[in-house]
């Protein structure tokens, strides 16, 4: 049985607007805050427009970087789970393991975990 989950989009008539991957994110993000920086640069700095923008670009770069930020922590690690499917490379689960084999410990840990 498939388990279905309601987006909020959808509550609204459909629009479900989607944040990138983290990585595209902090990337737009470092340019962003480069661009910034190059805004604040005495002979840029000298037109009016420049002035006007240059706290803007700063603000949504450092936004743009606390959101990378906060959706690298939040998502998976792509481990199987409690909701996960695991790691899949050419149609199988991928599991990594100890290269060294099982030390003692784990391996007490194992043998009383109750199952």
């Amino acid at each position: 049985m498939r388990r279905s989950t309601r987006r909020l989009g959808t509550a609204f008539g459909g629009f479900a607007p989607r944040l990138p991957n983290a990585e595209t994110l902090g990337g737009w993000g470092l340019a962003l805050l480069l661009l910034s920086w190059l805004f604040s640069l005495p002979f840029i700095n000298s037109m009016f427009l420049i002035r006007l923008l240059q706290p803007w670009v700063l603000i949504f770069g450092v936004l743009l970087l606390t959101l990378a930020l906060i959706s690298s922590l939040l998502r998976g690690r792509g481990t199987s789970g409690a909701g996960g499917s695991g790691k899949m490379w050419r149609g199988e689960r991928v599991t990594y393991g100890n290269p060294y084999g099982e030390s003692w410990l784990s391996r007490l840990r194992r043998m009383f975990r109750g199952r």
